[in-house]
């Protein structure tokens, strides 16, 4: 739980905007105002594995992002990797 609520206080929302990622926020369904975080992962290996669940390895996105960034993760995954090189190295 300590993870998260690092996580949370350091993106303080989707980070979609800060990494060049198009579109306002919403839900998986489209755009709406104030959706729910998700915490992702941000370089899980897919077929349901993950990386480990540390803050380094961890962004804020609004079900619309995420969305985007799973269907299109080699174009996100570099641009979020670099969000989180900022913060951790």
């Amino acid at each position: 739980k300590e993870v998260h609520y690092e996580v949370y206080i350091r993106d303080r929302g989707c980070v979609a905007a800060r990494v060049g990622m198009p579109g306002s926020c919403g839900s998986q369904f489209g755009p709406q105002s104030n959706p729910p975080m998700e915490l992702d992962h941000v370089n899980g290996s897919g077929l349901g594995n993950r990386g480990p669940s540390i803050a380094a390895t961890l962004v804020l996105l609004c079900g619309l992002h995420h969305r985007m960034k799973t269907e299109q993760a080699r174009i996100w995954r570099p641009a979020l990797n670099e969000y989180l090189k900022k913060h951790y190295s």
